[in-house]
């Protein structure tokens, strides 16, 4: 069986976060979003690793990141894709499916200039 690269898997939950947005033409508030999600990290790095560990029982850190996006008034796409992130126990690689996006963000920017 092929591993398939954590940039490859971050790459394709941004993808599907970006289109989810796009298609609701919110792909600016969901672009504000993930800023604050990425200055989040920064501030709160522990917490951020903390969650980022596998675990077998992901139902706290589904509960952790529910309540942040609740508490940061997250559109529903944001936090549903949260929630699904962590439901598949893909939190390790949220700074790379942000960055992902942000990518996605510019390149659609681009392309519509």
């Amino acid at each position: 069986m092929q591993k398939i690269s954590k940039y490859k898997t971050a790459s394709t939950y941004a993808r599907a976060w970006f289109y989810a947005a796009k298609e609701n033409k919110q792909e600016d508030l969901v672009f504000k979003e993930i800023q604050l999600l990425r200055e989040s990290m920064r501030q709160e790095a522990g917490l951020w690793h903390m969650l980022s560990q596998p675990t077998d029982g992901n139902e706290d850190k589904i509960e952790i990141i529910s309540d942040l996006a609740r508490k940061a008034q997250f559109s529903e796409i944001s936090f549903e894709t949260l929630k699904m992130i962590a439901e598949n126990n893909r939190l390790g690689l949220l700074r790379f499916i942000c960055s992902a996006f942000i990518k996605n963000y510019y390149k659609d920017k681009d392309d519509n200039c």
